[in-house]
């Protein structure tokens, strides 16, 4: 990955505010403006991991009272909607896969990050992803009339397809990476992705 000159300059210029809730320029609004293809989803996807590793790193104690949302990313168009979460979501699960410690370059334990997972979750409505699990249990079991839950196909780390299935001891969709070469493997350890209105709330 090579960075460009602008991504590090609004970076730079945004790390402070966003990790300090009394910083004076909290009150700004920016406007990061470059043609398309320019970076800009690399620029504030970069920022977002910044915030959600320094959220965990500087609780003291308990890293976990560092979870919660801490961005929210909001698109007018449904198609660029589903293409930017399938970019974010390689984001935040390669942030998992640091906080599990399955990347040997990471300084950080599991210890330092926490017990509760990164996650992303998408939320556009009924017409497109399924309100209610048991929408997307009937979805995933072949019902015609349902949106599907499956808004995220290859796994970001191996590019293999993912399993989606309904997890009926907790009534809820949990997707899996079954190649047990990537980093993002676990049969017992769903990938932290919601893609059900239910389950995101």
């Amino acid at each position: 990955l090579e960075w460009r000159p602008f991504q590090l300059g609004f970076i730079l210029l945004a790390a402070a505010s966003v990790a300090d809730r009394e910083h004076p320029d909290r009150g700004i609004m920016d406007l990061l403006w470059f043609p398309t293809g320019g970076g800009k989803t690399e620029a504030y996807l970069a920022l977002i991991a910044f915030l959600a590793f320094y959220r965990r790193l500087s609780t003291g104690d308990d890293p976990d009272t560092g979870d919660g949302v801490a961005a929210i990313m909001r698109y007018t168009l449904r198609l660029l909607t589903t293409q930017q979460f399938t970019r974010a979501a390689s984001v935040i699960l390669a942030c998992e896969a640091i906080r599990r410690g399955r990347i040997r370059e990471a300084d950080v334990s599991r210890r330092e990050l926490g017990r509760t997972p990164f996650s992303i979750g998408l939320w556009v409505g009924g017409d497109a992803v399924p309100n209610w699990v048991s929408d997307a249990a009937a979805a995933l079991g072949g019902a015609p009339d349902q949106p599907t839950p499956k808004q995220l196909m290859q796994c970001p780390a191996c590019q293999q397809p993912l399993t989606w299935q309904h997890d009926e001891q907790v009534d809820a969709i949990h997707v899996h990476c079954e190649n047990e070469d990537c980093l993002l493997f676990g049969p017992k350890t769903p990938l932290p992705v919601w893609t059900v209105d239910e389950d995101v709330y």
